[in-house]
Formats: structure tokens, C-alpha cells, sequence
């Protein structure tokens, strides 16, 4: 590639690489990058292994090219790839800054200020790279998510369709499709864009897990923990999937494996208020009340006088008081 000159537009080839060595380069460092991605189950994954040592490689590579653009941004990507977020995101102001009017570069703030949780600035970020490339699909599903996370799912479903017609082949668009749906009351297309989800990655344990969930909604139980099952074996250590199939085997009346399910999620993460409620209910429905109790007490002081506790708490205290009459 050339020069990139403050418009945003090619200019002369760099005499420093030459314009096919950072063509060849970034090529390269795409390809790695995608590779990377998808023997990862999930972006912590990317940070060990064979994919974190292409990730390096390819990042040694890139610096190599100075200054470039296209060699900064691709560093920037390895940096999201690996979680180092707040790095990313000084990479892609540093190109945004100089190069206003590289899309990719509005793109790349707003995937790090995504995963920083500063979804307003992410939007922003989003909606600027749509302005400047109106045909880019990742700036349009980057929209969609932000909108997600705001709140908007009318908003974000229709970012999203447009993502999806531009570039149908992403799995983590469909799965973001199917949560809009799921929000605006739409169970039979959100089922249909998960099902696409899983058919075009079937290793995506989050894909497998709203899958479940949106199959639990549905009241299709015995399809609902299936798909759980297999978020749980993808990512074993997502607390809230086996909280999902912990809830699911309670409706189906099996609650020595719910109880299992629930434990292992609160140990995964004991600071979800939710997952200890559950627990509650399932050691309550095999009578087992003072643990039960005692599950109630952990949640209460996560989240001390909150109303749907303390009607629990009530129930159980009926509970009991009829065994001891007994």
C-alpha cells in the first residue's frame, strides 16, 4: 500500500518498504489474525498458545514497518485480539489523529472503547467509520453492538441487517441479531439468526449459549440445555452459561444436577447475585433449607435489601415453619 496522506487517501508509494512489502505484510498479518481468531473459543484463548505466537510474530512484523497506517492499525487489532484494550485504543487515536479520514481507524476506537465499556464514545467512533465507508460491514455491526449495550435494540437490529447484507459470513453479527430480536419480542427470527450463528461457526460457545437461552424462552427445554451443553464444553469457564443450564434443569424438575450446574457458576464468579438466588431455590426444592438460608444470606449481601430477596427469604421462613409443625 502507499502513503496515506491526511485526507485519508493513497498517496505516492513510501520509498522506506515499498508498496508491495506492506501489502505482503498486512496480507499476512490478516490472515494470521483471522487464524488466530478462530482457534480461539474466546478472546482469552488468543492470549496463549499457537495463536498468541502468531499474534506476536505478526506483531514484530508490522513494527518492522514503521510508520505506516496500515502496519499501525494491524497492531492495533493484534492488541484487541490479545485484551489489551487501553493499548489498542492508543494505537487507533494515534491513526485517527493523523489520518481522519481512515474508516478503519474510527473502527478500531470503537472495538476498544466497545470492550472498555465506554459504549457512547463507542457509537461515536462506530457511526464516524460509517460516514467515511458507508460500505463496511464491521462498522455497521460495531454500531449494532453499541447499540445493544445501550439499550436500543431497535436500533442496533437495524445496523445490524445492514451489516449482514453487506458481509453475511460473520457468526458474531447473526449472534448479536438474534439478542436484538430476542429484546423486541421476535423468539422465531431470533431462533433463526442463532441457528445461521452456529451454522457458520459451530465452535462459538456464546452463539450456543443465547441459543439456549432464547430455546428456554421458547420453552423447548430438552433442545435448550443441549445447546448449553455445548456453550459449557466450549467455555467452561463462562459462569453465566452454567447458571443458564443450572436454570434449565430446575424447570425440568432435575435439581441435584441444577444445584451442580449453580455451584460451579458460583465459583466461576461468586459475586453474581442471581447465581446464589438459584441456588436457593434449588436446595430449597430438596429441602434442604438451611443451605438454602444460607445461599439467600450470600445474596443479600451483594445486594442487601433487595425486595425479590426478602420475599424469598419469607417463603423459606414458611417453609421451615411448616416442617417443624410436622
Amino acid at each position: 500500500m502507499g502513503g496515506v496522506g491526511p485526507d485519508g487517501k493513497k498517496g505516492p508509494e513510501d520509498p522506506g518498504g515499498g508498496e508491495g512489502a506492506v501489502m505482503d505484510a498486512a496480507e499476512r498479518a490478516e490472515m494470521e489474525i483471522k487464524k488466530a481468531v478462530r482457534e480461539s473459543q474466546d478472546m482469552r484463548a488468543a492470549r496463549t498458545g499457537r495463536a498468541a505466537r502468531a499474534l506476536d510474530d505478526v506483531d514484530e512484523e508490522m513494527r518492522a514497518e514503521g510508520p505506516h497506517p496500515e502496519a499501525r492499525l494491524t497492531r492495533g487489532y493484534i492488541r484487541l485480539i490479545k485484551g489489551e484494550y487501553r493499548k489498542a485504543l492508543s494505537m487507533f487515536n494515534g491513526v485517527a489523529r493523523q489520518h481522519p479520514g481512515i474508516a478503519d481507524a474510527h473502527a478500531g476506537r470503537g472495538e476498544a472503547l466497545l470492550r472498555l465499556g465506554r459504549h457512547r464514545k463507542a457509537l461515536a467512533a462506530f457511526s464516524r467509520a460509517v460516514r467515511l465507508d458507508p460500505g463496511m460491514a464491521k462498522a455497521h455491526a460495531g454500531r449494532g453492538e453499541a447499540l445493544l449495550e445501550a439499550g436500543r435494540p431497535r436500533r442496533a437490529l437495524r445496523a445490524l441487517d445492514k451489516s449482514v447484507s453487506l458481509d453475511p459470513g460473520h457468526p458474531a453479527v447473526h449472534r448479536n441479531r438474534g439478542i436484538a430480536l430476542i429484546r423486541i419480542g421476535r423468539p422465531r427470527r431470533a431462533l433463526r439468526a442463532l441457528d445461521r450463528a452456529v451454522s457458520l461457526d459451530p465452535e462459538a460457545g456464546a452463539a450456543h449459549f443465547v441459543r439456549g437461552k432464547a430455546l428456554y424462552g421458547a420453552g423447548r427445554l430438552d433442545e435448550a440445555l443441549s445447546a448449553l451443553d455445548r456453550a459449557v464444553s466450549l467455555n467452561p469457564r463462562e459462569s453465566k452459561a452454567h447458571m443458564a443450564r443450572g436454570i434449565v434443569l430446575l424447570d425440568m424438575g432435575r435439581d441435584a444436577e441444577a444445584l451442580s450446574a449453580l455451584d460451579r457458576a458460583a465459583r466461576l464468579d461468586p459475586g453474581d447475585v442471581q447465581v446464589h438466588a438459584y441456588r436457593c431455590m434449588a436446595l430449597a426444592k430438596m429441602g434442604r433449607l438451611k443451605e438454602a438460608a444460607a445461599a439467600l444470606d450470600r445474596a443479600d449481601q451483594i445486594k442487601p435489601g433487595d425486595k425479590k430477596i426478602a420475599e424469598t427469604r419469607d417463603i423459606l421462613r414458611a417453609a421451615a415453619g411448616r416442617g417443624r409443625r410436622r
